[in-house]
């Protein structure tokens, strides 16, 4: 059984779906302009972070909290250990 349209609903069907389609390529763009953006921000966010300052902040976090360091370490460790041994497994 197929479903009979007027022309009327035809055209309305038609604009319908151009709308759409010109809408979609609307956000399509704009999502590209975003990703753009921010993959500007992200290289010059990287290119201004230099690593021995990356590494004094987190020794100097770690001076400050040595126990929640150790803790995140032991965690770290432990999915890394995990993540390893399952790798292992299915190789």
């Amino acid at each position: 059984m197929q479903l009979q349209l007027t022309p009327e609903q035809e055209q309305k069907l038609h604009d319908f779906s151009a709308a759409a389609k010109d809408k979609a390529g609307q956000v399509s763009q704009k999502a590209q302009e975003i990703a753009q953006d921010v993959k500007e921000r992200a290289e010059k966010m990287m290119s201004e972070i230099h690593p021995q300052d990356m590494v004094r902040d987190a020794g100097e976090v770690i001076k400050k909290h040595p126990l929640q360091s150790l803790a995140v370490g032991a965690v770290i460790g432990g999915l890394l250990g995990a993540a390893l041994t399952r790798r292992g497994r299915r190789a």
